[in-house]
């Protein structure tokens, strides 16, 4: 289930252009970094068997993390592998009946095309006739017989096969695969915990890029456009602001947040600003305190 998610409420110290201008026409917010988080969950049933990471450690897109005991899939596959062998010789037999069947059947219906000639010459008796005719409808229909046999064996077959193919895609969910390269936030199981589908395993976040949402005025909407270049700053690294870029603006009204502080502002009414920043070096974290800077342009 892959969602943004907001480790900690977005803190909002100069959201709203009345009280954030400054000499160089500049339009500042604070809010906190968050990233794109994952949370892995177990897709069938069992106990852990090993899980290899640990919180804050690094991990790679293709990682196995967890590894849910798969002893009764593998048991149930060798049955079921077992019956598909035996399903073959079946199919075998089933199609050797079938030709059996059809050799019966020509060489009834050659003598019975014999015969009645012969009758018509008055060579054959009625009852030979007779008797070969119903050899006839035997032989046609023990051919169908076997051939009915035979698509059993195949609905049979498909259906082995596609219980085979489940256990498959079972045994490689039993694999708990990181899908990104990132951190690991949270392990939510240890070794010899049972799971069920569903069941969170892990958390992972993709830190190579973060996010901060601030929050702007009406007044101020106009002058912010996506993809608008901003500065960073953080209280780590006071002196240095780092680029980053508006990547979406809501469409839609809100009020200011409640932690904002003066019941002005919290009456006011402003849209959210998100920023997207690159973080290849990992410097910014989760829940990272931060102030946005936007060069406006003179209206």
């Amino acid at each position: 289930m892959k969602h943004y998610s907001f480790a900690i409420a977005i803190g909002v110290a100069c959201a709203v252009i009345g009280c954030s201008k400054n000499q160089r026409d500049e339009l500042d917010g604070s809010g906190v970094f968050e990233a794109t988080e994952v949370i892995l969950s177990a897709k069938t049933a069992g106990d852990i068997l090993a899980i290899s990471v640990e919180e804050g450690e690094f991990v790679v897109a293709g990682q196995t993390l967890a590894l849910v005991d798969t002893q009764r899939l593998e048991l149930e596959m060798r049955r079921l592998r077992a019956s598909f062998d035996e399903l073959a010789h079946n199919r075998a037999n089933a199609q050797h009946s079938i030709a059996l069947a059809l050799e019966n059947r020509d060489r009834v219906q050659k003598q019975f095309s014999r015969i009645e000639v012969l009758l018509q010459e008055g060579s054959a008796t009625q009852q030979q006739f007779d008797e070969l005719q119903s050899a006839v409808t035997i032989a046609r229909l023990q051919v169908k017989q076997a051939q009915t046999a035979l698509q059993v064996l195949e609905a049979k077959r498909e259906q082995l096969q596609a219980q085979i193919e489940l256990l498959q895609i079972q045994l490689r969910d039993s694999r708990i695969v990181a899908p990104l390269d990132g951190v690991l936030l949270a392990r939510y199981i240890e070794k010899g915990e049972s799971v069920h589908p569903g069941s969170p395993v892990v958390k992972i976040a993709d830190l190579s890029i973060v996010y901060i949402k601030v929050y702007i005025g009406e007044s101020d909407l106009d002058r912010v456009g996506l993809d608008m270049p901003v500065e960073i700053r953080i209280d780590g690294r006071p002196e240095k602001r780092f680029p980053g870029r508006v990547a979406w603006i809501s469409s839609k009204a809100e009020f200011t947040p409640k932690n904002v502080q003066t019941r002005e502002m919290r009456a006011s009414l402003v849209y959210a600003v998100q920023v997207r920043v690159d973080n290849p070096e990992g410097l910014f974290k989760i829940g990272m305190p931060a102030d946005v800077f936007f060069a406006l342009e003179h209206r």
